[in-house]
């Protein structure tokens, strides 16, 4: 077929799907997809449209002797020409173009290598979590942008929520020091205005897993335990200027040691041993301790 048969075949299909006749989404060729994963700025913001100087993360980086949530910025584009640019009529109210799109969750799928299976700690944790040991582990996670035709925009979510950092902490490898590679392919889903049911085409991420890979060690140990008190220090350090500037602790941005000692040691009045030697990346058989909080999936949707 020609190139521009494709093309027309490709109008009329959209066409199709902006009309009041009925047709599947799915079939038609993507008119809103993800453009890519946005580095946030200092503010730990990002820019609807993102704009020429919007900056696209390659792949990501999640620490799990700091952290287990990895938050990302989807800049995805709604490409459905607006009923006006199709009727050639002014909008006649205030109501939302039927072209307008509401994104409602992501159906994120996990590729995990066989061998990481074979581990009882990565099974249990799976087991109490109440997901089924598979190298393909699929879940959904909460998402929510309204799109416009013609516009791009942010959508913030966990692209690797709690649980499923859970689930990467138990791997025994990762505490060993090596470093794990987890590829996620991101659908986001939603609806249009006129109630038709969109889904974009599947994005794919590769985030590396590891741990104390984010943690600079540029404070001797006496003083990261005790960033505040530590008798040795003329003035305390500064939680602004001294911990680093990250935006989620242990994703993409390194942060300094003293983070440790101001989340979990003395100074921080919940001292913790095993999460502080953790974060100092004293822990190489295990990176799990005993106070870790368990985080379950929600409840499933009761049948209407």
């Amino acid at each position: 077929m020609s190139i521009f048969k494709t093309g027309l075949a490709s109008a009329v299909a959209i066409g199709c799907c902006l009309s009041m006749v009925a047709c599947d989404l799915d079939t038609v060729p993507q008119a809103i997809y993800i453009i890519g994963s946005v580095k946030p700025d200092d503010s730990c913001k990002v820019k609807a449209q993102g704009g020429a100087s919007a900056e696209f993360l390659g792949k990501g980086t999640l620490d799990l002797s700091v952290g287990v949530r990895y938050q990302a910025y989807l800049m995805t584009s709604n490409k459905f020409p607006s009923s006006e640019s199709l009727t050639g009529f002014q909008p006649p109210d205030a109501r939302l173009d039927s072209s307008t799109v509401s994104i409602q969750a992501a159906e994120i799928t996990y590729r995990l290598d066989a061998a990481l299976l074979a581990q009882e700690s990565v099974v249990s944790t799976l087991a109490e979590l109440g997901i089924p040991p598979s190298t393909r582990i699929t879940m959904n996670v909460p998402a929510a942008a309204t799109i416009v035709a013609n516009t791009s925009l942010p959508v913030v979510l966990d692209l690797i929520p709690n649980n499923m950092g859970l689930v990467f902490r138990s791997i025994p490898q990762i505490a060993e020091g090596q470093v794990i590679e987890v590829v996620a392919e991101v659908i986001l889903t939603g609806f249009r205005s006129d109630d038709k049911a969109i889904k974009t085409a599947p994005w794919e991420f590769a985030i590396y897993l590891c741990n104390n890979c984010m943690v600079n060690h540029v404070f001797s140990e006496s003083v990261a335990k005790q960033p505040f008190t530590w008798p040795g220090l003329e003035e305390p350090l500064d939680p602004t200027k001294d911990m680093g500037a990250f935006c989620v602790p242990g994703q993409d941005i390194p942060m300094t040691n003293a983070w440790c000692g101001a989340q979990y040691g003395p100074d921080s009045g919940k001292q913790d041993l095993c999460r502080l030697n953790r974060c100092l990346g004293k822990a190489t058989d295990t990176l799990e301790c005993e106070a870790d909080p368990k985080v379950l999936p929600a409840p499933a949707k009761p049948p209407e």
